[in-house]
């Protein structure tokens, strides 16, 4: 073990200045949080470009969030940086801290981070003011009405948002007019159903040209999708609508007059879709489960049981 350890030791010595990604995942291990001081080594290492932090749920990542902000300041070139501590807590705590309040990263191009709130867009804003690419994994408790002030990013190209269906309502003070894509990934919603007038609201303005990429978990539906597409071609925008993941009967609700059924439907399609609906509920109840929602717990066991029922009933 010894002359297996200082073998690694070696062979990472060795290769330290051509290093320019690293990962830390799985932060919580057998119970011990990893030391912050365990990625404060790396911090000097002078390729480095790339960083992600992934935690199980809210351990390490947000209790240390002040100490990771001296941390990143750090790392010259810093381009790529993920945090993600499995839920909200990380912003909740960093955008509270005087450090993190102090903190730019102004080789920082990529950012990635997970919210409860939609001030997060003006803490990316103040954190990277030459940000060009930001993913945001929305709760589906985000506060939407937390943002106040208007978020301007002059160099953003492309916006992903996942998570919840209240990510329209939660960008409306931002403004999207440098932006050459966005992607919206909606997997979570209060309802059953999702409103296209929720979704994106009509006070939003994007830019011409825009390439918008729109899904909507299978076991979800959105409700006046063709008013959506008519509004959004309208306005110049290049609309992508994901139908390998829209609903598909019998694995959801249906309705006829606004869920289209894909074409040329297979058995290996409908195959994907469960197990992408499979996938979907075990990472949904463990989450729930962490953040002890009893009331989301049962609401998704009811949809489950509403699915089973029209199996059964498209069967009769």
């Amino acid at each position: 073990m010894v002359e297996r350890r200082e073998l690694a030791l070696k062979t990472f010595r060795a290769a330290a200045n051509n290093i320019s990604h690293m990962e830390f995942d799985g932060i919580l291990t057998y119970g011990a949080p990893l030391q912050l001081a365990s990625i404060a080594k790396f911090a000097a290492l002078p390729t480095l470009r790339s960083l992600v932090l992934s935690a199980e749920y809210q351990v390490f990542i947000s209790s240390r969030a002040t100490a990771l902000a001296d941390i990143l300041q750090q790392i010259e070139g810093l381009e790529v940086l993920s945090i993600d501590s499995g839920t909200g807590q990380f912003f909740e705590d960093a955008s509270a801290s005087a450090a993190w309040q102090g903190t730019q990263l102004t080789t920082l191009r990529k950012l990635t981070l997970r919210a409860d709130e939609a001030k997060v867009f003006a803490f990316a804003a103040h954190l990277a003011p030459q940000l060009e690419s930001l993913e945001v994994s929305l709760s589906p408790y985000i506060v939407v009405d937390s943002a106040k002030e208007r978020v301007s990013i002059p160099s953003l190209r492309h916006l992903r948002l996942t998570g919840s269906s209240l990510c329209g309502l939660a960008i409306t003070h931002v403004d999207l007019s440098s932006l050459s894509s966005l992607a919206i990934h909606i997997d979570s919603s209060p309802t059953a159903s999702v409103a296209s007038t929720d979704l994106l609201p009509d006070r939003l303005v994007f830019p011409v040209d825009l390439q918008l990429n729109l899904s909507v978990h299978s076991l979800l539906l959105l409700d006046d999708y063709d008013a959506l597409e008519v509004r959004l071609v309208a306005s110049g925008v290049e609309l992508e609508y994901d139908a390998s993941i829209a609903p598909l009967a019998p694995y959801s609700p249906r309705s006829d007059s606004s869920v289209r059924e894909p074409a040329g439907e297979t058995s290996a399609v409908r195959y994907a879709a469960v197990v992408d609906t499979l996938e979907w509920a075990e990472h949904r109840v463990q989450r729930l489960y962490a953040e002890g929602d009893v009331e989301g717990m049962q609401e998704l066991a009811e949809a489950v049981k509403k699915v089973a029922e029209r199996k059964m009933l498209e069967r009769l």
